[in-house]
């Protein structure tokens, strides 16, 4: 599974020690007992699509249907299972989400 951030988002996923989403003031104020909740993409394509760094988790399972693509967690994903793809591993990625993107315009 894969999680795509922002580099200064990533920093601070490494300063709590879990991946876990956070609630903007605007659903805390709306929602305040809301859950944090984390999505996760089941392709490194569909993460790259959503910041400038993609996570994979090694969760040990993938969705039973071949249509999901993407699943929400709401439990805090702890550091030692998540690994930053490199930039040589995320290049492919951006060159198809600036392709995508590109169409998205037309």
């Amino acid at each position: 599974m894969y999680h795509g951030t922002s580099e200064e988002a990533w920093k601070l996923i490494q300063k709590e020690g879990v991946l876990h989403g956070v609630r903007s003031p605007e659903i805390q104020k709306a929602y305040p007992n809301a859950s944090r909740v984390t999505y996760l993409a089941v392709h490194a394509q569909e993460a790259a699509m959503y910041g400038d760094v993609v996570l994979e988790i090694d969760c040990g399972f993938a969705p039973a249907n071949e249509e999901v693509w993407q699943i929400r967690v709401y439990e805090p994903i702890p550091l030692h299972i998540i690994r930053r793809l490199s930039p040589e591993e995320c290049a492919p990625l951006f060159e198809e989400r600036g392709r995508i993107r590109a169409k998205q315009k037309d």
